[in-house]
């Protein structure tokens, strides 16, 4: 037979799970809609970073990190809810390993952009010190 105090302690846990879901979306949210309007989205468009990320939109990458980091942090509060001593154990490494792969996301999406903007400003220097030129008369291509 299943204990009463269980089956409060299962619904306090399911109700953390879907709360955490909601506030995960909510985060996620708030976040795509503080990148478009602070500009940064205008600027990537412009500068074509946007897509910088393995063709995936930037606001797509910063939301979908945030709003999974914020929902796996409530999960592990329901299973320490639940008394999952083991589960709770490994949800936090799971927590901390997804921290690290967030910010080497974060890190190479920096690096993209950066790169890009590397590039465009190498461009402008062959052509504004006439390297171009210089090579075409050369008969390099």
């Amino acid at each position: 037979m299943v204990d009463a105090t269980f089956l409060v302690t299962l619904g306090e846990a399911a109700l953390v799970v879907v709360i955490g879901y909601l506030i995960s979306l909510l985060a996620g949210s708030l976040f795509a809609k503080a990148y478009r309007r602070s500009g940064l989205k205008d600027y990537a468009e412009k500068h074509g970073y946007e897509r910088a990320f393995f063709d995936i939109e930037l606001e797509t990458v910063g939301a979908t990190l945030l709003k999974w980091w914020v929902f796996l942090a409530f999960i592990v509060q329901a299973l320490g809810i639940l008394h999952l001593t083991y589960l709770t154990g490994f949800a936090n490494l799971l927590l901390e390993k997804y921290q690290t792969l967030a910010l080497a996301v974060v890190f190479v999406v920096v690096g993209a952009v950066v790169g890009l903007a590397a590039g465009r400003l190498a461009e402008h220097v062959y052509k504004y010190l006439g390297i171009e030129e210089f090579m075409e008369k050369r008969g390099y291509e």
